[in-house]
């Protein structure tokens, strides 16, 4: 699966792929970042807010970002 922004960043390459460099390149960057640490942000809230039902097989919301969204 891929995020909205793994999609915008996809789809910037494959229509525009001469450009490597300036500002949208460097935004789309930031918000990858800054999507990343929000679902990590977001899991890592949930479990701690399960209470007893805190017994998740993927400890971290890196771990969770990891095995979701990064693709090859």
């Amino acid at each position: 699966m891929k995020t909205a922004m793994q999609e915008l960043n996809e789809w910037f390459k494959e229509s525009h792929p001469l450009i490597t460099t300036g500002d949208m390149v460097k935004k789309i960057a930031e918000m990858l970042e800054k999507e990343k640490k929000q679902i990590e942000g977001a899991w890592e809230s949930g479990i701690n807010n399960c209470g007893e039902f805190n017994t998740p097989s993927i400890a971290t919301g890196k771990q969770y970002y990891a095995e979701t969204f990064i693709t090859n």
